[in-house]
């Protein structure tokens, strides 16, 4: 019988081992034991093909590419890092935003007057605070209103609420939602100030005035401060000569100017006046007579 097994050799038999393979498997390599374990040899080589490096007369091992699973991982690193030097960064939580879903419906409706106000009255956030403190001191000794809205919508008080206009449109426009360049700074120190203990006040709470000197340019200062000492020394961080504070003005010397509702009164009282004057004259020229000449006198007396 003859035996199942072969040797097989290359060209160069001097320097090629000895490997066996099974009969059944031919072809391109075939499995069989060494050891108690199953492994599966290399094929041999094809004629005319070149000895490999190693000298042993196969073929080498057809291997799996195993660079594949890296270039995979490595894709998706380069596309998270795409992600995050390419798309917009993710806002920050807003601490204002969330410290006003905390309030009320009313306590958000005196934040935003509160912020509105020292919005209109300056851009620097120090100078911001202590107006808030002015206002707060109105509101809570009841100098010209009990809530944060009476006190900035007094007349002749705050000037960006005096007259109709654009910048008065605006103002009033802002809200919680709104994004205006400084616009959440301001709500933001008009927050600490409303949620803020009496013992952080920066000066008394009889401090109820302030103007503005830069702003007063060209015109004449208020009749209360020519009365007036400004406090000395500035508090800390403001410019006289942009801010300054009043302390013990009563309403002697600043009296109390005509409410909205007087103004919008006699406004409507003085048209009236004007449209019923207008009428009579009109009514007097198209009801038809005609007033008749008057006769001439004769020696400086006339018959009648």
């Amino acid at each position: 019988m003859v035996p199942t097994r072969a040797l097989f050799f290359t060209a160069r038999t001097a320097e090629v081992p000895f490997f066996r393979q099974c009969s059944h498997g031919g072809g391109r390599g075939a499995f069989f034991r060494s050891k108690g374990r199953p492994f599966r040899s290399r094929p041999p080589l094809r004629p005319g093909t070149p000895a490999p490096r190693d000298g042993t007369g196969f073929a080498p091992e057809r291997r799996v590419n195993r660079t594949l699973p890296s270039i995979v991982m490595h894709s998706r690193i380069a596309g998270l890092l795409a992600l995050v030097l390419f798309l917009p960064a993710a806002r920050p939580p807003d601490d204002v935003a969330e410290r006003l879903r905390r309030l009320t419906p009313i306590e958000m409706d005196e934040v935003l007057w509160l912020a509105r106000c020292i919005y209109s009255e300056s851009d620097r956030a120090e100078e911001q605070r202590l107006v808030a403190w002015v206002v707060r001191n109105r509101k809570e000794t009841g100098y010209r209103g009990d809530t944060y809205r009476e006190v900035v919508l007094e007349p002749r008080q705050f000037s960006a609420f005096n007259e109709p206009s654009a910048r008065r449109a605006y103002i009033l426009g802002l809200n919680q939602n709104s994004d205006a360049p400084g616009w959440r700074k301001a709500l933001g120190i008009a927050l600490d100030v409303f949620r803020a203990s009496p013992k952080d006040r920066p000066f008394p709470v009889t401090v109820r005035h302030f103007y503005s000197p830069v702003s007063m340019k060209g015109r004449t200062a208020p009749r209360w401060a020519r009365f007036a000492e400004p406090l000395a020394p500035a508090p800390p961080g403001i410019d006289p000569e942009r801010f300054l504070f009043f302390d013990g003005i009563d309403e002697a010397l600043d009296p109390a100017g005509e409410t909205v509702t007087e103004r919008i009164e006699r406004r409507h009282v003085s048209r009236r006046v004007k449209v019923g004057s207008l009428r009579e004259r009109m009514r007097s020229r198209l009801s038809g007579r005609v007033r008749r000449p008057a006769r001439p006198r004769v020696g400086g007396k006339g018959r009648n």
